[in-house]
């Protein structure tokens, strides 16, 4: 899932800000937010609260589809 959002983050420079936090080093951040599955993608909005979440993998493009329908991404 890193290296999808890194080519995100890539093909859409300045649109998006990701951050990756493995269970190793920031369980903190997996209570949180309630991660028990890994991968866990959670988009959160401008006031930190949860706008989308989807546990599993998720093909790269159905994750740029569902970006562009949050308006988040824009060609």
């Amino acid at each position: 899932m890193a290296q999808v959002l890194g080519e995100i983050q890539s093909q859409y420079p300045g649109q998006i800000s990701v951050m990756y936090y493995d269970n190793s080093s920031e369980q903190r951040m997996f209570d949180k937010y309630n991660v028990s599955i890994v991968p866990t993608l959670i988009i959160l909005g401008p006031s930190g609260s949860v706008m989308y979440r989807h546990e599993g993998a998720i093909p790269k493009d159905e994750l740029i589809s569902t970006l562009k329908s949050m308006n988040l991404i824009h060609d």
